[in-house]
């Protein structure tokens, strides 16, 4: 499968704020069933892209969202 660097899997109410992800060789951020939760302020780059792969993934997130960050191209969201 494909590599991760930070993989959130069945969260519910988390606040990931203000981090820094950048330059690695898979998935930079992964969300998976994580509901009711944010992603703020975060700077989010990967130079996995050019590969294919995304900078980050959002799967069956309901009522999460996303606010304030830079992500490189391209992402997976809902």
């Amino acid at each position: 499968g494909v590599e991760r660097a930070v993989e959130l899997k069945n969260c519910r109410r988390f606040n990931l704020q203000g981090c820094t992800i950048l330059d690695c060789a898979g998935v930079a951020l992964s969300l998976e069933n994580v509901t009711e939760s944010l992603v703020t302020g975060c700077l989010i780059r990967n130079s996995g892209a050019e590969k294919g792969l995304f900078s980050v993934v959002a799967k069956d997130c309901r009522g999460t969202e996303f606010f304030g960050n830079q992500f490189g191209n391209p992402t997976q969201l809902p």
